[in-house]
Formats: C-alpha cells, structure tokens, sequence
C-alpha cells in the first residue's frame, strides 16, 4: 500500500496512510445532492501512470443508485454499469467537445493506463453552477489522489485544472507553449498544460487545433512514460 502525508487540514482523509480507499470513499459521500465523483469510472484506478485532469464533472448522480455502496461499487469495479446509469441520467443529448475529445486522446494514450479526473470533485451541469466553496474544496483530496497513484504523466487541460497545480505546486505553466517543448516536472511526474478539450476559455489569439495538437500530446506522455 503506498502511503502519504497528510495535512492537518484534510479530517476527512486523516486515515489515508491506512487504507486509501476506505478514506477516499468516505470523503465523497453526501448526505443530500449528487456524490462527489473522485474521478470517472475505472477499476484499475489504484494503478493508472497518466492522470487527465479538467475542470468539473458534469452529470449529478445519487437517486440512480440503489446505495452509496452500490455508486461507489460502480464507480470503481462495476463499470460497465456505471456507465449504463450514467448514460440514461444524461439523457439522449449528443456528446459534447470535450467528451468527444477526450475519447480520441484515450484511445491514443490507452485507457487502462489513464485515470480521468477534475480539479473539483463536484458534480454540476454547468461550470458556472458550482458553488464558490466548493470550487477548491478538493485540491487538496486531489493532491493526495496523485500521492497515492503517482502516475508518471499529467495533463491539465483548462484554467482550473492548470491553476490547481500552480497553486499546489507552486509551477508555472503555460498552456499556450506546445507540449512536446513543455518540461516542466514534480517528483520525477512530467506535469503538461493544455486549453480545455471543450475549446472554451481561450485567450485572444490563442488558437485551439485538437485534431493536430493530440497527436503530440499522446506522444509526449507515451514517450515519457515509457523511459520510467
């Protein structure tokens, strides 16, 4: 079991060195609205070497399960039908940017290595919906996440994503600079910048061309995951 060092600040995951997961499942419970969402489902999560972070996710879930146990369950071995559940919550609404993105990046990188998850742990339809004390509430669980998995490559796509790892690393990235001159590292993890995969929130001038841009991504991470 790897451990990790945890601040005085974080009761919730005060265990953590114990058992992660116990810790990690008792953090995202809520008492009313939709559980927090760590990250999307994967049942090799405890072993991925690239994280995706982004900014939210966007599907509330609570009433669609028949227990907390049996979302957690899903969220992290079943999930098969976490995704079932996920997709009738939503609804028929066509898949947006960053769904859609995301999915070409993953097929690159390979998804049993990748753990996709959000600077904020909050489940909202829209970004603009979340509460201002929840907005970076979470880093420091997702600081610990990261301790734990220590995957060999992240990628920040968007502002709150690249600002958490500013803020808790205190690195200077630059979202604007292409990753394969990106080499910015913490602990020996290659930390890349990238806009949002949506597109959205860019800068003036700044240009958004994922379709040639994730090429170079997926070998940016791969070749440096393979050298670890």
């Amino acid at each position: 079991m790897k451990s990790s060092t945890v601040p005085s600040n974080s009761p919730a995951l005060a265990a953590l060195s114990t058992d992660f997961e116990t810790q990690l499942k008792k953090y995202c419970r809520r008492e009313t609205g939709g559980y927090l969402r760590p990250f999307a489902p994967n049942r090799n999560w405890k072993a991925a070497t690239i994280f995706i972070v982004g900014t939210n996710p966007a599907t509330p879930l609570r009433d669609q399960f028949e227990s907390y146990d049996s979302y957690w369950d899903c969220l992290t071995r079943d999930t098969e039908k976490f995704q079932k559940i996920y997709t009738s919550a939503r609804g028929p609404a066509k898949s947006k940017g960053t769904t859609v993105n995301l999915k070409v990046l993953l097929n690159l990188l390979g998804r049993e290595d990748c753990l996709v998850t959000n600077a904020c742990w909050y489940p909202t339809k829209r970004r603009q919906a979340i509460p201002m004390e929840e907005r970076t509430r979470h880093h420091d669980a997702l600081r610990l996440l990261i301790q734990f998995c220590r995957p060999k490559a992240i990628l920040f796509h968007g502002n709150p994503a690249i600002g958490f790892a500013e803020s808790v690393y205190g690195l200077n990235l630059d979202r604007r600079q292409p990753v394969f001159l990106q080499d910015v590292f913490f602990g020996g993890t290659l930390f890349l910048a990238y806009p949002h995969l949506s597109g959205m929130g860019l800068e003036n001038g700044e240009k958004f061309s994922f379709r040639e841009d994730v090429i170079d991504i997926a070998a940016r991470i791969r070749g440096h995951v393979s050298t670890q």
